[in-house]
């Protein structure tokens, strides 16, 4: 090496070193530090620090109070008082509509009786115009005293002229009165469909509640929920999550109405949020995904919109319903209805179907199991498409879990 070379690396490293030196001496500009706290950086260390820095929408800087504080210079210090600091949770199972819809629908939950839940829908009906749908959430048989189904008798002696339709706390069953059921055209001719049941009395006759896909019958007779309702709705669930620390979800089952919604709010800057969003199996969201080409679904979600707050890129499907409704699909009988073994709600082959579909356009698959016999259905879905098609980091998912049998455990790995 020249000499003139060696002069000028020598220049070149004393420059660097000089930077170097400015910018560790120079406090830098942050919007604010906050001190004095417990922050739980869930490092690899576990490192707990009591100092945290902020510019713009990002975190630059954590570590302690009196070095950020001589390093830095804040236009705001917070004392903390001591408070611990969490990075912001991430709920893996969420339906973001419908928490929202339910802040502006008549809330049941933690209810203890039927006659508590009628007393709330007779103040709702009040409220409503005549003819105009009663829509609720919460209700669970297993609060009350007796244990049982509630029937449509309670309701249609608080609501004579208004339908009602309350949603079970799991969302798999409901409850109506009966103008709702006379709207549906429920009758005691009208056959469970597959995947779902209508509970009768010793008559026959619809009694008021739907399970799983006998919901349907009813549902498709409510009135859609109105773009405007819809994105107050989000904004309402978002704010509720923000109070709790919850700062992105995995939305499970939406459709192409609610991804757009999803766009609009984030282009109008009115989405402090990220949503990992699950497309429903069965619609013809899903299809049109599907229908897109392999490199154009991939590519699309991958990158993620919005400055990465909106992620398209799974499928939820459904094999069984839910222990509370005894729809959960089970291997032996229910303990307290011998005649009943749960629900299967989606055939093997329409799971298979999809599973290879999301696992040749590069989605995720989260399927809903929560009875043994339903998760061993879903896990050899599993396992005959991973045989069929190995893919690396592929993460298959079953939602719930809550029945197992001993040998199926194992599977899982």
């Amino acid at each position: 090496m020249s000499v003139q070379a060696k002069y000028f690396l020598l220049f070149l490293v004393l420059t660097i070193l000089g930077v170097y030196v400015f910018y560790r001496l120079t406090p830098q500009s942050v919007d604010a530090l906050y001190v004095n706290a417990r922050i739980y950086t869930m490092d690899r260390a576990n490192t707990v620090a009591d100092a945290l820095a902020v510019r713009g929408d990002r975190i630059v800087a954590v570590g302690s109070q009196a070095e950020l504080q001589q390093r830095l210079r804040a236009k705001q210090v917070i004392d903390l008082g001591g408070k611990t600091v969490l990075p912001g949770f991430i709920d893996a199972h969420v339906h973001l509509l419908s928490l929202g819809v339910t802040k502006l629908t008549l809330d049941v939950a933690g209810t203890n009786s039927v006659s508590q839940i009628a007393d709330l829908v007779r103040e709702r009906v009040v409220k409503s115009e005549p003819g105009q749908w009663i829509r609720g959430r919460g209700w669970d048989q297993n609060d009350w005293p007796s244990k049982h189904f509630p029937t449509h008798e309670v309701l249609d002696h608080v609501s004579p002229n208004n339908p009602v339709y309350l949603l079970r706390i799991d969302g798999h069953a409901a409850w109506v009165n009966k103008v709702a059921l006379n709207a549906a055209g429920i009758t005691k001719d009208t056959p469970d469909p597959p995947g779902g049941k209508i509970i009768r009395d010793v008559r026959g006759h619809p009694t008021g509640v739907f399970v799983d896909n006998a919901m349907e019958l009813v549902r498709k007779f409510l009135p859609p929920v109105s773009d405007k309702e819809a994105e107050e709705a989000l904004g309402l669930a978002v704010q509720e999550c923000l109070r709790y620390g919850i700062t992105c979800v995995h939305d499970m089952g939406v459709d192409a109405k609610e991804i757009e919604l999803y766009k609009h709010l984030i282009d109008t800057d009115e989405f402090p949020f990220r949503v990992y969003a699950a497309i429903e199996g069965s619609s013809e969201t899903w299809s049109q995904y599907i229908d897109r080409g392999t490199e154009v679904a991939k590519r699309g979600p991958i990158v993620g919109y919005g400055n990465n707050r909106l992620w398209v890129r799974s499928v939820k499907l459904y094999v069984d319903g839910a222990l509370g409704s005894r729809g959960a699909a089970l291997l032996d009988p229910y303990d307290d209805d011998p005649t009943n073994r749960g629900l299967t709600v989606t055939s093997e082959a329409s799971l298979r179907k999809t599973v290879d579909e999301a696992l040749a356009n590069g989605f995720q698959v989260c399927t809903h199991a929560i009875g043994d016999r339903g998760n061993n259905i879903i896990l050899n879905v599993y396992e005959a498409a991973l045989k069929a098609r190995p893919t690396p980091d592929h993460r298959l998912r079953i939602e719930h879990a809550q029945v197992l049998a001993l040998n199926d455990i194992p599977r899982f790995k």
